[in-house]
């Protein structure tokens, strides 16, 4: 039964878990491609608070141009009217007529014709063709002069562009006009291209002209959005988007209103699930459609706006449904846990009991293994310890055997050649101290073999000041060999004293000596150290 409870709660779960995945599904983009739209979002956030500065900038502009004398007022108009082209398409119009006035009290004819020109170009950006027409009409007598050329097929080619008709014949006719060297040869080349159909000419071309490290971010925004173009018509999606998300970036750090970046990067955005970011998009878009007055852009951005609108309402009835579904989720859960809680409550009882009876046994069980552990810790010590003595004695009687046959060897040979007296003077050579060094030296090697700890044991049990050390080539003090043999169980001062070749007094002397250096007072010295060994 509890097994039944446990899989139906882990279905709930998961069906609680994935039907809000499932029902908001998006396409995974890039980390890139992700950290360029969190840019983007942030750039959005502070559009408003930058156009309003651009404004006030611009009304200050606007008193340094009515103020300047002459041709310089003639520049400050065209200038205005380049700044408010992307912005606010009325107030461009306002100083494209302004220039027009100044160029003809000027009097000069090209001045005038191009002035004319320009001013028809913003009138077609407003849609207003038949506005434009007498300011054409006006400037064709000039055309013959190649700048006001060069602008009439510009307008012609604004004229196609808006009436939704195939530009490629005015494309080609700039493309007789202007030469490489000239100022947009390669933007018309790009379109003309574009037009007819080869897009990797197209993108080889934008590739030698990219822009110079001191370029505007409009010239950066254009360059990025041409490169958008391409990348759709060659069917790279993501790079488009990649693109036009740098194009943004660019149109909204100027800023400007007139814009086609946001808006199809809007589109492309719809089509890869990331609906909320295209719906924020496309409402700044159309906000600063309206603002700038630009018609074509309007058109545009207003194309999108139902498929945008539709997205945005389906996704939202997407979550609705999630919601409703995870709060019916609950609703079985929360059954579901409440019969699997009755049923856990009756065998709570019984399995604390059997829990309690469990522990009991276990710290039992522990507690006798730990005992078991020590012992055995004990007697593999003891056995070490066993072992390495009878090695030890072994070695040192074998050692001892071979001495006595050299002593005899030597009194002999002593005896036989000089007498008594050889036999004394043999005698007197040698050196029991030397031996008593040796023994010492077997000693401290071997216990410090078996207990490579001991020192810094013996040394945690006295006060700072009465620490012991071992010698520099590794032997102990008779400190600490007495405490080596009283570890060893050898207690009795006189036994210590035959061990070591020392004076009872000696060794009584160190004893003395350990123990008022113990930290913890005179008595028990010897169990501590066992506890810490």
């Amino acid at each position: 039964m509890s097994r039944d409870f446990l899989s139906l709660i882990r279905t709930t779960l998961a069906a609680m878990i994935l039907l809000p995945l499932f029902s908001c599904t998006r396409n995974p983009l890039p980390s890139e491609t992700e950290k360029a739209l969190d840019r983007l979002d942030k750039a959005v956030e502070r559009h408003a608070g930058n156009v309003r500065a651009k404004g006030e900038e611009l009304k200050h502009m606007t008193l340094v141009a009515d103020a300047a004398p002459g041709r310089e007022r003639y520049d400050a108009y065209l200038k205005m009217r380049t700044l408010y082209l992307t912005f606010d398409l009325d107030s461009a119009i306002h100083y494209g007529r302004l220039a027009c006035q100044e160029a003809d009290r000027i009097g000069d004819r090209e001045m005038m014709a191009l002035a004319r020109m320009n001013l028809a170009r913003l009138y077609i950006a407003r849609g207003q063709l038949q506005d434009a027409s007498p300011e054409v009409y006006a400037a064709l007598p000039d055309t013959g002069l190649r700048s006001v050329r060069d602008c009439y097929l510009r307008v012609l080619v604004d004229i196609d562009q808006v009436s939704s008709r195939s530009p490629v014949r005015h494309y080609r006719d700039m493309m007789d006009v202007l030469t490489p060297d000239d100022e947009g040869w390669w933007y018309y080349m790009y379109q003309l291209l574009m037009a007819t159909g080869r897009y990797t000419s197209a993108d080889s071309l934008l590739r030698t002209v990219q822009p110079a490290a001191n370029a505007s971010d409009r010239d950066r925004a254009i360059h990025s959005i041409l490169n958008s173009e391409v990348h759709i018509a060659l069917g790279d999606t993501l790079r488009a988007v990649n693109e036009l998300i740098q194009s943004s970036l660019h149109d909204l750090a100027v800023p400007v209103r007139d814009y086609k970046s946001l808006y199809r990067l809007s589109a492309l955005l719809l089509k890869l699930g990331e609906t909320d970011r295209a719906y924020r998009y496309i409402n700044l878009a159309l906000r600063d459609a309206e603002a700038s007055k630009v018609t074509a852009n309007r058109l545009e951005t207003n194309r999108l706006v139902p498929d945008i609108l539709t997205a945005h309402e389906q996704k939202a009835r997407a979550e609705k449904r999630a919601q409703q579904a995870m709060f019916f989720g609950i609703v079985v859960l929360s059954l579901i846990l409440t019969a699997a809680l009755a049923f856990v409550m009756k065998q709570r009882d019984k399995l604390r009991r059997i829990s309690r009876s469990e522990r009991d046994l276990n710290s039992r069980l522990k507690s006798t293994n730990e005992e078991l552990r020590l012992l055995n810790s004990r007697l593999e010590e003891s056995n070490k310890v066993r072992d390495a003595y009878l090695l030890q004695y072994i070695q040192l009687s074998s050692e001892f055997v071979h001495d006595i046959e050299q002593l005899k060897i030597g009194i002999s040979t002593a005896f036989h050649s000089k007498g008594i007296d050889g036999v004394n003077r043999y005698l007197a050579k040698i050196d029991d101290r030397k031996e008593t060094r040796r023994f010492h030296t077997n000693f401290d090697n071997t216990f410090l073999a078996l207990y490579p700890g001991f020192v810094n044991s013996v040394n945690s049990l006295l006060k700072p000041e009465c620490q012991l050390a071992l010698g520099r080539d590794g032997s102990m003090s008779t400190e600490l060999r007495v405490i080596a043999l009283i570890y060893l169980g050898i207690t009795d001062s006189d036994n210590i004293a035959r061990f070591l070749h020392k004076s009872v007094s000696t060794v009584y002397n160190c004893r003395v000596r350990i123990r008022n250096g113990a930290i913890d007072g005179r008595t028990g010295f010897t169990s501590r150290l066992h506890e810490v060994m």
